[in-house]
Protein backbone atom coordinates (compact mmCIF):
# COMPACT_ATOMS: atom_id res chain seq x y z
CA UNK A 1 0.00 0.00 0.00
CA UNK A 2 0.82 3.56 -0.07
CA UNK A 3 3.83 4.25 2.49
CA UNK A 4 4.95 0.57 2.59
CA UNK A 5 9.14 0.28 2.87
CA UNK A 6 10.53 -2.85 1.59
CA UNK A 7 13.68 -3.66 2.88
CA UNK A 8 16.38 -5.68 1.07
CA UNK A 9 19.59 -6.34 2.70
CA UNK A 10 21.18 -8.29 -0.35
CA UNK A 11 20.11 -5.89 -3.15
CA UNK A 12 22.31 -7.68 -5.87
CA UNK A 13 21.87 -5.38 -8.70
CA UNK A 14 18.59 -4.02 -7.41
CA UNK A 15 16.09 -6.18 -9.06
CA UNK A 16 13.79 -5.58 -6.22
CA UNK A 17 13.84 -1.92 -6.34
CA UNK A 18 13.35 -2.27 -10.27
CA UNK A 19 10.42 -4.21 -9.81
CA UNK A 20 8.83 -1.94 -6.97
CA UNK A 21 9.08 1.03 -9.15
CA UNK A 22 7.50 -0.56 -11.81
CA UNK A 23 5.08 -1.85 -9.69
CA UNK A 24 4.17 1.89 -8.23
CA UNK A 25 3.83 2.97 -11.86
CA UNK A 26 1.06 0.17 -12.86
CA UNK A 27 -0.70 0.43 -10.38
CA UNK A 28 -0.49 3.91 -9.30
CA UNK A 29 1.21 2.99 -6.03
CA UNK A 30 3.89 4.81 -3.90
CA UNK A 31 5.68 2.25 -1.85
CA UNK A 32 9.56 2.81 -0.80
CA UNK A 33 12.77 0.87 -0.83
CA UNK A 34 15.42 0.45 1.73
CA UNK A 35 18.16 -1.51 -0.56
CA UNK A 36 21.71 -2.73 1.10
CA UNK A 37 24.38 -3.83 -1.03
CA UNK A 38 28.30 -4.11 -0.19
CA UNK A 39 30.82 -3.00 -2.68
CA UNK A 40 32.10 -6.22 -3.94
CA UNK A 41 34.36 -5.68 -6.76
CA UNK A 42 33.20 -6.91 -10.39
CA UNK A 43 35.18 -9.41 -12.21
CA UNK A 44 37.75 -7.45 -13.67
CA UNK A 45 36.71 -9.79 -17.16
CA UNK A 46 33.39 -8.87 -17.09
CA UNK A 47 31.31 -6.59 -19.41
CA UNK A 48 30.40 -4.21 -16.24
CA UNK A 49 33.50 -3.78 -15.16
CA UNK A 50 34.74 -3.19 -18.93
CA UNK A 51 32.06 -0.69 -19.10
CA UNK A 52 32.99 1.19 -15.94
CA UNK A 53 31.33 -0.41 -13.15
CA UNK A 54 33.69 -1.33 -10.71
CA UNK A 55 31.50 -3.04 -8.06
CA UNK A 56 27.94 -4.47 -7.55
CA UNK A 57 26.79 -1.20 -5.73
CA UNK A 58 27.77 0.83 -8.74
CA UNK A 59 25.76 -1.17 -10.77
CA UNK A 60 22.93 -1.37 -8.40
CA UNK A 61 22.75 2.13 -8.20
CA UNK A 62 22.55 2.78 -11.99
CA UNK A 63 20.32 0.63 -12.61
CA UNK A 64 17.83 2.43 -10.42
CA UNK A 65 18.55 5.89 -11.68
CA UNK A 66 17.85 4.01 -15.27
CA UNK A 67 14.78 3.27 -14.36
CA UNK A 68 13.58 6.32 -12.38
CA UNK A 69 14.38 7.88 -15.88
CA UNK A 70 12.75 5.51 -18.21
CA UNK A 71 9.80 5.86 -15.63
CA UNK A 72 9.55 10.06 -15.65
CA UNK A 73 10.17 9.80 -19.41
CA UNK A 74 6.52 7.50 -19.58
CA UNK A 75 4.94 9.69 -17.36
CA UNK A 76 5.61 12.56 -18.96
CA UNK A 77 4.45 11.20 -22.47
CA UNK A 78 1.23 9.90 -20.59
CA UNK A 79 0.68 13.53 -19.66
CA UNK A 80 1.09 14.94 -22.74
CA UNK A 81 -1.34 12.38 -24.31
CA UNK A 82 -3.95 13.36 -21.54
CA UNK A 83 -3.46 17.06 -22.50
CA UNK A 84 -3.73 16.00 -26.07
CA UNK A 85 -7.48 14.79 -24.93
CA UNK A 86 -6.97 10.85 -25.66
CA UNK A 87 -8.90 8.94 -23.54
CA UNK A 88 -6.92 7.63 -20.98
CA UNK A 89 -9.30 5.61 -19.54
CA UNK A 90 -9.90 5.45 -15.13
CA UNK A 91 -6.21 5.95 -14.57
CA UNK A 92 -4.48 8.86 -13.29
CA UNK A 93 -1.40 9.85 -13.86
CA UNK A 94 -0.05 9.91 -9.66
CA UNK A 95 2.83 12.01 -9.28
CA UNK A 96 4.90 9.41 -7.56
CA UNK A 97 8.20 9.94 -5.23
CA UNK A 98 10.88 8.88 -7.64
CA UNK A 99 13.69 10.15 -5.38
CA UNK A 100 16.68 8.06 -5.21
CA UNK A 101 19.54 8.66 -2.54
CA UNK A 102 22.85 6.73 -2.03
CA UNK A 103 24.42 6.61 1.80
CA UNK A 104 27.66 4.88 2.34
CA UNK A 105 28.30 3.44 5.85
CA UNK A 106 30.38 5.30 8.07
CA UNK A 107 33.88 3.70 8.96
CA UNK A 108 34.22 3.25 12.66
CA UNK A 109 34.80 5.77 15.21
CA UNK A 110 37.63 3.68 16.54
CA UNK A 111 41.38 3.31 15.09
CA UNK A 112 41.74 0.07 13.78
CA UNK A 113 44.39 -2.13 14.90
CA UNK A 114 45.88 -3.99 11.66
CA UNK A 115 48.40 -6.10 12.71
CA UNK A 116 49.44 -7.18 9.42
CA UNK A 117 50.68 -4.64 8.29
CA UNK A 118 52.76 -3.61 11.57
CA UNK A 119 56.53 -4.06 11.20
CA UNK A 120 59.86 -2.98 13.21
CA UNK A 121 59.87 0.07 11.75
CA UNK A 122 55.95 0.98 12.48
CA UNK A 123 55.60 -0.73 15.62
CA UNK A 124 56.32 2.16 17.98
CA UNK A 125 54.34 4.35 15.93
CA UNK A 126 51.43 2.67 15.67
CA UNK A 127 51.54 2.02 19.42
CA UNK A 128 51.79 5.90 19.76
CA UNK A 129 48.24 6.48 17.70
CA UNK A 130 46.44 3.64 19.78
CA UNK A 131 47.11 6.03 23.02
CA UNK A 132 43.86 7.14 22.12
CA UNK A 133 42.22 4.97 19.81
CA UNK A 134 38.84 7.18 18.79
CA UNK A 135 39.44 8.51 15.55
CA UNK A 136 39.76 11.96 14.85
CA UNK A 137 36.18 14.12 14.19
CA UNK A 138 34.59 11.23 15.94
CA UNK A 139 31.56 12.76 17.54
CA UNK A 140 30.40 11.66 20.98
CA UNK A 141 26.77 10.62 20.06
CA UNK A 142 28.02 8.34 17.10
CA UNK A 143 30.99 6.61 19.39
CA UNK A 144 28.06 6.01 21.94
CA UNK A 145 25.85 3.81 19.88
CA UNK A 146 28.28 2.26 17.94
CA UNK A 147 29.57 0.86 21.83
CA UNK A 148 25.79 0.20 22.18
CA UNK A 149 25.99 -1.75 18.72
CA UNK A 150 29.28 -3.55 19.83
CA UNK A 151 27.86 -4.80 23.17
CA UNK A 152 24.73 -6.61 21.71
CA UNK A 153 21.93 -3.86 22.54
CA UNK A 154 19.59 -2.22 19.78
CA UNK A 155 19.43 1.27 18.88
CA UNK A 156 15.82 1.73 20.34
CA UNK A 157 17.10 0.65 23.79
CA UNK A 158 16.83 3.64 26.48
CA UNK A 159 19.44 5.75 26.87
CA UNK A 160 19.88 8.08 30.35
CA UNK A 161 22.37 10.75 30.98
CA UNK A 162 23.54 9.99 34.83
CA UNK A 163 26.18 12.73 35.12
CA UNK A 164 29.20 11.41 32.85
CA UNK A 165 27.80 8.52 32.11
CA UNK A 166 25.45 7.03 29.69
CA UNK A 167 23.24 4.14 31.05
CA UNK A 168 21.62 1.65 28.54
CA UNK A 169 18.54 -0.15 29.25
CA UNK A 170 17.69 1.31 32.15
CA UNK A 171 21.08 0.30 33.81
CA UNK A 172 22.31 -2.97 32.32
CA UNK A 173 25.07 -0.89 30.20
CA UNK A 174 26.97 1.85 31.67
CA UNK A 175 29.45 3.48 29.18
CA UNK A 176 31.79 6.65 29.83
CA UNK A 177 33.15 8.26 27.02
CA UNK A 178 33.85 11.90 28.60
CA UNK A 179 35.65 11.33 31.96
CA UNK A 180 36.25 9.05 34.63
CA UNK A 181 37.28 9.99 38.36
CA UNK A 182 36.88 8.45 41.66
CA UNK A 183 33.19 9.19 42.33
CA UNK A 184 32.34 7.82 38.67
CA UNK A 185 33.39 4.43 40.01
CA UNK A 186 31.52 5.05 42.71
CA UNK A 187 28.40 5.77 40.84
CA UNK A 188 28.95 3.00 38.94
CA UNK A 189 29.13 0.37 41.42
CA UNK A 190 25.92 1.78 43.43
CA UNK A 191 24.19 0.90 39.67
CA UNK A 192 24.97 -2.36 39.97
CA UNK A 193 24.81 -2.62 36.19
CA UNK A 194 25.45 -5.96 34.12
CA UNK A 195 28.82 -4.69 32.27
CA UNK A 196 30.43 -1.26 31.91
CA UNK A 197 32.83 -0.02 28.71
CA UNK A 198 34.82 3.32 29.22
CA UNK A 199 37.69 4.60 27.03
CA UNK A 200 40.90 3.93 28.21
CA UNK A 201 42.09 7.17 27.09
CA UNK A 202 39.85 8.36 30.39
CA UNK A 203 42.77 6.63 32.70
CA UNK A 204 45.38 8.43 30.75
CA UNK A 205 48.28 8.89 33.65
CA UNK A 206 46.09 7.45 36.28
CA UNK A 207 46.75 3.51 36.42
CA UNK A 208 46.30 3.58 39.97
CA UNK A 209 41.94 4.65 39.57
CA UNK A 210 42.17 1.98 36.25
CA UNK A 211 43.89 -0.99 38.59
CA UNK A 212 41.31 0.00 41.56
CA UNK A 213 38.19 0.17 39.02
CA UNK A 214 39.00 -3.10 37.49
CA UNK A 215 39.35 -4.40 41.43
CA UNK A 216 36.14 -2.65 42.35
CA UNK A 217 34.28 -4.08 39.56
CA UNK A 218 35.24 -7.79 39.91
CA UNK A 219 34.09 -7.59 43.38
Amino acid sequence: EDGDIILDFFAGSSSTAHGLLKHNNEVNKDCNFILVQLPEPCVVESEAYKAGYKTIADISKERIRRVIKKIEAEQTEERKKKSEQIDFGDKDVKNLDLGFKSFKLSPSNFKIWRSSEINEENLMQQLDAFTNPVREGSEKDNMLYELMLKAGYLLTDKVEKIENLYSIKNGELLIAIESINQATVDKMITLRPKKVISLDILFKDNDQLKTNTVLQMKD
